[in-house]
């Protein structure tokens, strides 16, 4: 509800009627003596005897406290923080534009985008505790690992926080179990290309072959396999959703080459089920693999060494082209 509101200087101004009791609630009270109100109340003629009987009664009460006031601080509290100064704070009451209208279309607009604004805080909150639960999840199969002690990495912790992979821990499970140890170069390459990438469907039939003659590679496959099996069990147990696993498809091939096998088309063909675009491509991902284990001071040296000799046997040819292209 708006009302016109006189202000003392004799200008009306409109405002709401809660700023009307606003400013009538910070007005100082004087307080009238009980004859004064019960006249005001009977509302019969005779006011100036009855204010006079009533004045003399209070024995000069009222007059006493008028005359203590001051008219110079009465003017200064009207100027400063009397009822006007009140209504002149209060926005809206003397729009020139008469914009209520377009100011109430604003507020609701306003009050919309709050609304909107409060929602998607509410969804940053949620993700931003899902993505630390998911980080507490890691940290826990790291502890389980041997690669977290105390709030601080070990050896381990630390290859794996220094490799690029998609399964850092489980390249570093391999190495600090000794699964490439006494192992040949193009066997730590062989076994190497099974961290890298997932075989094709095309690739079961050479690798059967492949591994039948090869008993020791087979056993090391198999021990890579149980170090996947255990990192996926732990993350299991913990919720923690990051598929891993040993994929052999490349083993045949990655072989071949790393013993100095030139015949590129026949191991595309025969070890690898004719791929040639996916072969090179997991060949420079096994060779920046091999690079990383060369760079890391935590791998053994011996390893260290097999890697970078791994490394620059199978970069070469059309490996080494693709990647000048």
């Amino acid at each position: 509800m708006l009302v016109d509101t006189l202000l003392p200087h004799g200008s009306v101004m409109r405002v709401k009627a809660a700023n009307v009791k606003k400013v009538f609630w910070a007005t100082p009270p004087l307080v009238l003596p009980h004859e004064l109100r019960s006249a005001a109340a009977s509302r019969h003629r005779g006011w100036g005897r009855d204010l006079r009987e009533a004045l003399a009664r209070d024995g000069g009460g009222v007059l006493d406290r008028l005359g203590r006031l001051s008219v110079p601080e009465l003017l200064e509290r009207e100027r400063s923080a009397a009822p006007e100064g009140a209504l002149e704070s209060i926005e809206c009451h003397a729009c020139p534009w008469g914009a209520t209208p377009r100011c109430d279309k604003a507020w609701r607009e306003i009050e919309r985008l709050a609304v909107r604004l409060d929602q998607r805080r509410e969804v940053l909150e949620m993700l931003r505790s899902a993505y630390w639960k998911e980080f507490l999840r890691v940290v826990e199969v790291l502890e389980a690992f041997g690669c977290v002690k105390g709030g601080r990495l070990t050896p381990k912790g630390r290859l794996v926080a220094a490799l690029r992979h998609d399964h850092e821990l489980l390249v570093a499970e391999v190495v600090h179990r000794g699964i490439f140890e006494e192992a040949a170069l193009p066997e730590v390459a062989a076994l190497a290309s099974c961290l890298i990438e997932e075989a094709r469907s095309g690739e079961e039939r050479p690798v059967k072959g492949f591994l039948k003659a090869r008993p020791k590679l087979r056993r090391k496959l198999h021990q890579m396999e149980l170090a996947a099996e255990a990192i996926l069990a732990a993350q299991r147990q913990l919720r923690l959703v990051r598929p891993i696993g040993v994929q052999a498809g490349f083993m045949p091939a990655v072989y071949r080459w790393a013993s100095g096998d030139d015949d590129w088309t026949g191991i595309v063909q025969e070890a690898f089920g004719g791929h040639e675009g996916d072969l090179i491509r997991a060949m420079r991902r096994l060779i920046d693999l091999l690079r990383q284990l060369v760079d890391a001071p935590e791998v053994p040296t011996s390893l260290q060494a097999t890697c970078a000799q791994a490394a620059r046997v199978l970069d070469r040819g059309i490996v080494l082209e693709s990647a000048l292209i």
